[in-house]
């Protein structure tokens, strides 16, 4: 597995402390909600120690995965977790992008062989437009693939019921979800990453350029409230079998016998915990 991809998985979670004496008093890093990534190209490359961003990932966008830009990109992202954001990505670049260090890729499918999604080390994120049809994203969930990355334009901020509903739409076609735009990072307010985080986006990247917005963005990520656990009340009422008129309305006395042919736990396993539910 790809260690962004791993990352993305621990996103909001704080790794289990030792249990007994040995136990540290200092507690450990929780994974913030939502990962930001920074994006350059290949004009960064050369200044990228003084790059002063705090983000999580680099992206690099490269259209043409030339040897000599590789070479450069190898040298300059030493050590550091970063990826590649190209359109149609051949087959045989893939083993030459784990060769200088990059461990995903963001890629069009359009042009992209299918022989690259047989591929289990280098991370996998597919573009994905929020408009895609019903079709089109059931299709997406079947890939082996890491997650999708979305762009979405700089009008779109804040967020609206609509467009929260679209984003949501194109997040819920992968398993993990990029969010790609050029809007200023102070524009997102706590209720824009709220319902991001609601919708199931695990990372934000934005440009490097305003490394001190950057940095607000990372703090008011790392202040978001823990999600609210709802309790859902209604009653999931069963499918009716045969002719509507043959048919009793269920009353309390039914629901009670439906209730005691339902499993419950024995005494020896522990109750479910109730689901946690983000809603913004």
């Amino acid at each position: 597995m790809a260690r962004f991809t791993d990352l993305l998985g621990r996103a909001g979670r704080r790794d289990s402390e030792p249990m007994g004496f040995g136990r540290s008093e200092r507690r450990t890093e929780k994974v913030p909600d939502i990962l930001v990534v920074g994006r350059i190209d290949s004009d960064d490359l050369p200044a990228l120690d003084a790059l002063s961003a705090p983000v999580d990932a680099l992206l690099l966008e490269m259209e043409d995965l030339s040897e000599d830009l590789l070479e450069s990109a190898s040298s300059a992202l030493s050590g550091l977790l970063w990826g590649v954001h190209t359109g149609a990505l051949p087959g045989g670049e893939v083993e030459r992008l784990k060769a200088a260090g990059a461990d995903f890729v963001v890629f069009d499918a359009a042009g992209t062989p299918g022989s690259v999604l047989t591929d289990d080390d280098l991370g996998k994120f597919l573009t994905v437009a929020t408009d895609m049809d019903d079709e089109t994203a059931r299709a997406v969930q079947t890939l082996p693939i890491d997650g999708v990355a979305i762009a979405i334009d700089n009008d779109a901020i804040p967020l609206t019921v609509e467009s929260i509903l679209r984003l949501h739409k194109a997040v819920t076609s992968g398993a993990h979800a990029i969010v790609f735009s050029d809007f200023n990072p102070e524009a997102l307010s706590p209720g824009d990453l709220e319902a991001m985080r609601g919708s199931g986006v695990s990372a934000i990247a934005l440009p490097t350029t305003d490394s001190e917005g950057l940095k607000q963005l990372c703090d008011a990520i790392r202040q978001l409230p823990e999600p609210r656990l709802i309790q859902d009340d209604r009653i999931a009422l069963i499918p009716q079998v045969g002719p509507a008129s043959d048919a009793d309305d269920y009353d309390v006395h039914t629901l009670d016998r439906l209730d005691k042919c339902a499993p419950h736990p024995s005494a020896s396993e522990p109750a479910a915990k109730p689901q946690r539910f983000d809603i913004s």
